[in-house]
């Protein structure tokens, strides 16, 4: 890893999930291409299906702000793409729009493996759910150019309904793979110098270099959403490549909106995605010992939801996250 800044800085592209969050999509293309902010190369966003009319809703917000966008279809099956309705430029959005659900994971791993293939050096993985400083691009810039290609690096996130308030800056595993999050609650970190090392990189930002990605990918499918960042945390450090904070580079997230804090989605993806990520990284002892106490009490929380919120989903849920391989969720 490089002590010294590159003499040039990489270009960054952006890629953002839209899966029925046309509004906060929005608000996040207007953020990065603010007067005064400087613009990635290229502003993927992905477009789930949301059948919702997302996809002409983020086109006629382009087209109201003066932001070029191409349209480019994309079928999940034979991973192919459709024509270009013309050459991108730099600083344009590119609205990658599957015909369905390719989840967090998948629809991730196509932004930015269309991003890197054309012209990006680096891809960051942005929540739709955020919106950024107008010097966040360049930040996150010459932090990969100090810090070389062979890095992980994750923005300081901000709460955005109490933006002087640290959501996350690096993080922690606890001996049974629970993350702990550094800073939460507290004032943003002004006098953090350097590149802080972290345990797992956030999946709400994310900075992927092109070397890395052909390296080691980026989200492995099997989680489809929630625990994918910790995963690739997790595959990283195994393999010697670093994790850094770039305290600088200012993220702002409206926390909690793309599944809802406690919906019967985010119960089943964050207690199957568990299970499997200490299955692939805790040795069997110490997780069978650890199960004894985790899936009671993850019984117990899916019966108070369901009495509270009076429904039977996050029964289902339980259920199903004890079995599921993986992969999208049937009952979904």
């Amino acid at each position: 890893m490089s002590d010294a800044p590159s003499e040039t800085l990489p270009e960054i592209s952006v890629i953002l999930l839209n899966w029925k969050g046309a509004d906060d999509t929005i608000d996040c293309i207007r953020s990065l291409c603010a007067p005064g902010a400087v613009r990635p190369r290229h502003i993927m966003v992905v477009e789930n299906l949301s059948g919702d009319g997302s996809a002409e809703r983020i086109a006629q917000a382009c087209a109201e702000s003066g932001i070029p966008l191409t349209r480019l279809p994309y079928t999940p099956a034979s991973h192919s793409y459709g024509p270009l309705e013309a050459t991108p430029e730099a600083g344009s959005v590119v609205m990658i729009e599957a015909d369905g659900n390719l989840g967090f994971c998948v629809g991730n791993n196509v932004g930015a493996e269309w991003a890197l293939a054309h012209g990006a050096d680096a891809a960051l993985i942005l929540n739709n759910d955020t919106t950024v400083d107008p010097d966040m691009i360049p930040q996150l810039a010459a932090a990969a150019a100090t810090l070389g290609p062979r890095v992980l690096i994750s923005p300081q996130i901000l709460y955005e309904a109490n933006s002087d308030t640290v959501w996350w800056c690096g993080g922690a595993f606890s001996s049974v793979l629970s993350p702990t999050y550094s800073h939460q609650g507290e004032k943003r970190q002004t006098s953090i110098t350097g590149f802080p090392e972290s345990q797992w990189v956030s999946g709400c930002a994310t900075l992927i270099s092109k070397t890395l990605f052909e390296e080691i990918g980026l989200f492995d499918p099997t989680f489809f959403i929630w625990c994918e960042e910790w995963d690739l945390s997790l595959r990283a450090t195994s393999k010697g490549i670093a994790l850094r904070v770039a305290p600088d580079a200012i993220v702002y997230h409206k926390v909690g909106k793309s599944l809802g804090i406690v919906s019967p989605l985010t119960f089943f993806y964050s207690m199957r995605n568990m299970i499997l990520l200490r299955r692939r990284y805790m040795g069997l002892p110490k997780r069978a010992a650890f199960n004894c106490i985790y899936l009671p009490k993850k019984a117990m929380q899916a019966v108070q939801f369901a009495v509270k919120y009076r429904s039977r989903r996050y029964l289902e849920a339980f259920v199903d996250a004890l079995g599921s391989p993986g992969g999208i969720w049937g009952r979904q």
